[in-house]
């Protein structure tokens, strides 16, 4: 892990609206001091939408690893992994991500392209 960036990013109204802009550089200890805060606010809310397992430091390393960001109720954290970009969520990954569904040529992450799939299941918004 030592080799790795580790970024952070601001959530809300006040981050970038690109998903490539915004991140600084931070320790991997900062990530783990606030998935540690993460944790507590899930304990004491009983919230059942976020898996507190998520948080938890082996968890949020290997989530790094794998190229993942790491939503907080504050904060977005991501590690460089990889030379690919997803043009949506800004993770970094390597080798081959998904197609878009969207318009079948732009290369995005696994992630991202699981949710596109599951919002095809999804009911239409008004």
């Amino acid at each position: 892990m030592e080799n790795l960036i580790v970024q952070r990013k601001g959530r809300g109204d006040l981050a970038p609206k690109d998903p490539k802009e915004g991140w600084v550089d931070c320790t991997l200890d900062f990530i783990l001091q606030q998935c540690e805060v993460t944790r507590d606010v899930i304990q004491m809310t009983k919230d059942k939408d976020h898996p507190i397992e998520m948080f938890e430091e082996e968890a949020v390393i290997e989530q790094l690893k794998e190229g993942r960001i790491i939503y907080t109720p504050m904060l977005l954290f991501r590690a460089i992994v990889g030379e690919n970009t997803c043009p949506l969520c800004g993770a970094t990954y390597q080798g081959m991500g998904s197609l878009s569904r969207k318009d079948n040529e732009t290369e995005i992450c696994s992630d991202c392209g699981t949710r596109e799939a599951m919002e095809d299941f999804l009911p239409a918004k008004k």
